[in-house]
């Protein structure tokens, strides 16, 4: 029979074990994204971890992202784009519209950053 300690050890190690399969093994940069005032206007390269925009201000981003050769068929591809400030409760935005070569696929916003291809 387990101690309270014990059993408690034992749920969290299968806990982890189920988590562990779900975990992100490999990583892979996402080269910065362009941002282009609506309407119009040039398209400026958003270097990562830099604010930019204005306050309530419409845009559009692009960029380019090719899975690396070397990573299995079969593997779970997730992109993680962190946009905006999570750590900021009133503030839900940005909202994205994901499209895949042209073609809508998904939505992101704040606290909804994660998209299974």
């Amino acid at each position: 029979m387990f101690t309270p300690y014990e059993d408690t050890l034992a749920r969290a190690g299968a806990r982890l074990a189920l988590i562990a399969q779900h975990s992100t093994p490999r990583r892979h940069a996402l080269p910065p994204f362009e941002q282009q005032a609506v309407p119009g206007g040039p398209w400026q390269v958003i270097p990562y971890g830099t604010y930019w925009g204005a306050w309530n201000q419409s845009f559009v981003l692009r960029g380019q992202y090719q899975i690396p050769s070397e990573w299995p068929a079969a593997a779970t591809i997730a992109l993680d784009l962190q946009i905006g400030d999570a750590g900021d409760s009133f503030n839900v935005h940005p909202e994205a519209l994901i499209f895949i070569d042209e073609v809508a696929f998904t939505a992101v916003d704040v606290r909804h950053t994660r998209l299974t291809l």
